[in-house]
């Protein structure tokens, strides 16, 4: 069993200033039409989803400039549990940002 990640104060202002975590939050849609937008529609889907041990920056640099990070990484927070570079984030990075995410973009909206 997984232990649950528990975020500082500090952690917490560290996600709600970053601004890919911003990007998201105000990106957000309901609809799945901006995926076509995506910069990763021209790229082996494999660059995006890499091992372990293997290095996830060449699918963040593709994502830095992507007109569609913002709804891309907020579709990836509100599935919660998903692998892979998303909005030019880890599946790292997201587990802190997923917590910030459930208590400030409410569920449906």
């Amino acid at each position: 069993m997984a232990r649950a990640l528990i975020l500082t104060h500090e952690q917490v202002r560290e996600v709600r200033r970053d601004p890919r975590f911003r990007a998201a939050v105000a990106g957000r849609l309901a609809s799945t039409e901006w995926r076509a937008a995506g910069r990763c529609v021209t790229h082996d889907p494999e660059v995006f989803f890499p091992s372990s041990a293997d290095d996830p920056r060449p699918a963040i640099a593709i994502c830095q400039n992507c007109p569609v990070s913002g709804p891309c990484l907020a579709a990836a927070l509100d599935i919660g549990d998903c692998d892979g570079v998303w909005g030019a984030t880890t599946a790292e990075e997201r587990r802190a940002m997923r917590q910030v995410w459930v208590q400030t973009v409410p569920a449906g909206a």
